[in-house]
């Protein structure tokens, strides 16, 4: 695919500025007047439901996030959560070998793979059996992969709720740790940022992105995640943020989906929560019963 097409913004946005006293609807965008408070979400229900008062004045909305965001929380945070464990028992291979040389006795990789994450530069000297101060110079190689296992592993343990925006600076720190990590192992980066693009253009199924919305400043084009539902009170959003401040409500309206897109949000929500995975073995049970029942009927008189 051709790069510029990666990166176009659409000529018809799936959303508008909503700035009118209108009562909330489905589809209505709103966020937190504090500054400091990263939500912002998206009505999902139905406008039917709202104009006759099936839900009590409660509107359902699901968590919006960057692009950005969204990427790093999810499909890297899940990316250095598999190297993490897979460099660690890399490290501990690594350590028995250097052992072996210095004809030293093996220890215990489960134990070995555990203690790794709390052990310094000089412990991890000695643990390889380097104590005369001539370190080989492929232990350069075992330092700085143990640096990207305890940066990757501090990145993790300091994560965010991922059903919200994450700040950019983690975001970053993240895909930092990531790429060092990779690179610690011996693996090429670019292949997982490959994987990346290609997952942005076929995203799951819980994901519905909303692209070029108004109103934001830096980030333009958002996520919306499906499988997170929360809930808000009608009179807790207000129709625009000079009201919000001067009623002292929470959050304000400032966008919204237009059609189809508000539809197509909820149609995909529907399906996430419809959509039941069964057992591999059933699939497998089917089969065999389906032969049996045609081997029965084959043989009948």
């Amino acid at each position: 695919m051709d790069e510029a097409a990666l990166v176009r913004v659409p000529t018809e946005a799936s959303c508008e500025i909503r700035d009118s006293p209108d009562s909330l609807q489905q589809g209505d965008i709103f966020r937190a007047v504090d500054p400091t408070d990263p939500t912002t979400g998206v009505v999902v229900t139905a406008d039917c439901d709202i104009a006759e008062d099936k839900a009590w004045d409660v509107a359902t909305w699901v968590p919006v996030v960057p692009l950005s965001s969204y990427a790093a929380s999810g499909p890297a945070f899940r990316e250095l959560k598999t190297q993490l464990p897979l460099a660690l028992a890399e490290l501990a291979t690594r350590i028995t070998s250097e052992r072996k040389a210095r004809s030293l006795s093996p220890l215990d990789q489960d134990l070995l793979r555990s203690e790794l994450l709390n052990i310094n530069e000089s412990d991890l000297a000695e643990i390889c059996g380097i104590n005369d101060g001539r370190a080989p110079k492929d232990f350069e190689t075992t330092k700085a992969t143990l640096f990207a296992i305890h940066q990757a592993a501090a990145v993790l343990e300091a994560s965010p709720p991922r059903s919200a925006p994450w700040p950019a600076a983690h975001a970053a720190a993240l895909l930092k740790a990531l790429v060092a990590l990779l690179l610690a192992r011996g693996a090429q980066p670019q292949k997982f940022f490959d994987r990346l693009r290609s997952l942005l253009i076929s995203h799951p199924g819980d994901v519905f992105f909303i692209y070029a919305m108004p109103g934001m400043v830096g980030d333009t084009h958002f996520a919306a995640l499906l499988r997170f539902l929360r809930e808000v009170r009608h009179a807790q959003i207000a129709s625009t943020i000079g009201e919000a401040r001067r009623l002292g409500l929470p959050y304000y309206r400032f966008a919204g989906l237009v059609a189809p897109y508000k539809y197509e949000l909820t149609r995909r929500l529907g399906a996430v929560f419809s959509d039941i995975g069964l057992p591999d073995h059933y699939d497998a049970t089917k089969k065999t019963v389906a032969s049996e029942i045609v081997q029965k009927l084959q043989g009948a008189p």
